[in-house]
């Protein structure tokens, strides 16, 4: 008999603008605040469970790719 072994890796992404801002890693005290526990797992499950699609009609689009106008790029 086989065994496999599932390895599963995940991170947390927080973001000060919006769903279109920049993300960074949440502090334990916002996910405190925000799911009432700063374990991954534990927030990583109430996302899937409660959370929302919330696209945005940049991703994937000519503007997803961060750009500096003024300098021509």
């Amino acid at each position: 008999v086989m065994e496999a072994e599932l390895f599963v890796a995940f991170d947390i992404f927080h973001s000060n603008q919006g769903h279109q801002g920049h993300l960074g890693k949440p502090s334990k005290q916002q996910l405190e605040n925000d799911f009432g526990t700063s374990k991954d797992d534990e927030v990583v499950s109430k996302i899937l469970e409660n959370g929302k699609d919330q696209g945005s009609d940049r991703i994937g689009s000519q503007y997803s790719v961060s750009t500096n106008v003024t300098r021509g790029r």
